[in-house]
């Protein structure tokens, strides 16, 4: 081929690629702007803002959405640590939003919060006293705002370690909790690799076995932070996955374009979740005395079994992150006003992201309980 075919069919190569390019951009801003329409809040008494405001001294991105804001309020915690997804909320809030005013908070080194504060959260690594400081500092805030004496908590995984410590520490402040993806202690891990390989030793896959166990064996050395490796640990996730069942769990394209396609999604957004992917040895460092009081410090037996707040977990029966088996002895063990525990079938660790039909569901007959208790029609 000489030099000037060369360079045509680069030239066409070039134009293609710039067309689908613009073509995607298109497609994408086209479903943004329809996806705009179909989750605006119109309603005389709603809400739907978000924006920054000061909490403990540094602005921290917040996310409000609602049809009345007369009606109660569920503080959501989002898991992780560092994972906030404000962005997909509508995704699996749409359905409650005409019953409850929903608050999304990036917690202090996440998400907006972090890029509002970088700096700040590069030199000086948040703690879990802080974030639990500033929890506080974000329910009296949602109460005096909202003019109410109690909200609700709904915890998502990490979500779930803070909401229970808060909960104990501030139940005047609390109307009632909801665990989602509880997390009861660190073994999750442990006991989703066991048990794959009970259902690997069934069909005789030995050499499953064998490579499944030297890779958590390995990854179980670690004895802080410092010591993790994600990328081993998201290795035993998809190794593991081949022998449990998961039925209605969303694959990881699915969240992708949820995420591209929502109109709530900005650049900020992206930047982070470009980080926990591909940058993942700065995200640790940044979210290290999390995650390291995650993985080996923290126990839900060690708190209090006497709760003085309802107490409601909701499961996915595919959840081999935060295994149900554990949230559901878990509960038997706790006094509370109210409790009870709820499955998602099929669904996974984001069993409110996989079914949000089943997952809306679930917390309206929760929390109806509690308007039973207090007397509400």
């Amino acid at each position: 081929m000489d030099r000037n075919k060369k360079n045509n069919l680069l030239k066409k190569i070039g134009l293609g690629i710039a067309g689908f390019s613009l073509s995607f951009t298109a497609f994408i801003a086209f479903i943004r702007m329809d996806y705009k329409k179909k989750i605006r809040i119109q309603s005389e008494n709603g809400i739907q803002e978000c924006g920054f405001k000061s909490i403990g001294g540094i602005m921290q991105y917040f996310q409000f959405r609602g049809e009345d804001v007369r009606n109660p309020v569920i503080l959501f915690l989002h898991g992780g640590p560092g994972s906030p997804h404000s962005f997909v909320s509508h995704h699996y809030q749409r359905e409650l939003e005409k019953d409850y005013t929903f608050v999304n908070w990036d917690q202090p080194g996440s998400g907006r919060t972090f890029y509002a504060n970088q700096e700040r959260f590069r030199t000086d690594k948040i703690t879990v006293d802080e974030i639990l400081r500033d929890l506080d500092e974000v329910v009296d805030y949602i109460r005096n705002r909202f003019h109410q004496d109690k909200i609700i908590i709904m915890g998502h995984s990490w979500g779930s370690v803070i909401g229970s410590i808060y909960i104990q520490e501030h139940p005047e402040k609390i109307r009632a909790y909801i665990g989602l993806g509880q997390v009861i202690d660190p073994t999750g891990e442990e006991k989703a690799v066991h048990e794959a390989m009970r259902q690997a030793h069934k069909d005789g896959n030995e050499k499953y076995i064998k490579e499944l166990g030297l890779l958590f064996d390995d990854f179980n050395k670690a004895k802080d932070i410092g010591e993790i490796n994600e990328k081993q640990l998201l290795r035993i996730r998809k190794v593991a996955a081949a022998y449990l069942p998961e039925e209605e769990v969303r694959k990881g394209r699915e969240m992708l374009w949820m995420g591209i396609s929502s109109p709530e999604m900005n650049k900020e957004d992206f930047r982070w979740y470009k980080k926990i992917l591909i940058e993942s040895r700065d995200f640790a460092d940044i979210q290290r005395n999390l995650v390291d009081f995650l993985f080996f410090k923290f126990d839900i037996r060690e708190l209090s079994k006497k709760y003085e707040v309802p107490i409601y977990y909701i499961s996915g029966t595919s959840d081999w992150i935060t295994p149900f088996v554990a949230v559901e002895e878990y509960i038997e063990e706790i006094e509370a006003p109210d409790k009870k525990f709820v499955f998602v079938k099929g669904a996974g660790h984001n069993a409110h992201v996989d079914n949000p039909k089943a997952f809306a569901k679930a917390v309206r007959s929760l929390l109806n309980r509690t308007k039973k208790d207090e007397g509400e029609e």
